[in-house]
């Protein structure tokens, strides 16, 4: 295990931990019936709180320098990214537009600094 993390590696996590939060912590108003009555499809509530939950698992894991917690984190912005894809053209306002905007490209910048060179010596 490598301790020495690079300031991309570490950006990526910090960003995961982040998102993972946002993800749970959205996703909690429409679960208990509080949400705004035009929010995202109940799947999509669903699949941002499971992500948001492994999310903080795959951080963890990726933080000690474990492989299966950095393609963790790659799966889970990959499905979470392409969640939000919809919501950037379709969602019924413009929070969400923006929401999701933000979720796609947090997602894509959290892929491109976990896949950069410096970042792959901290988890290799």
């Amino acid at each position: 295990m490598n301790t020495q993390r690079s300031l991309p590696f570490t950006i990526a996590i910090a960003l995961q931990l982040l998102l993972s939060v946002l993800d749970i912590l959205v996703s909690l108003p429409d679960l208990i019936g509080q949400g705004a009555s035009e929010g995202p499809p109940m799947f999509i509530v669903v699949l941002s709180l499971v992500i948001g939950i492994l999310g903080l698992a795959a951080a963890w894991g990726a933080w000690q320098g474990r492989r299966w917690g950095v393609i963790s984190i790659i799966v889970l912005r990959f499905i979470d990214g392409l969640g939000a894809a919809p919501g950037i053209f379709f969602a019924p306002t413009t929070t969400l537009m923006v929401l999701a905007t933000l979720g796609v490209v947090l997602s894509v910048v959290v892929i491109v600094l976990l896949l950069l060179p410096a970042s792959r010596q901290s988890y290799a």
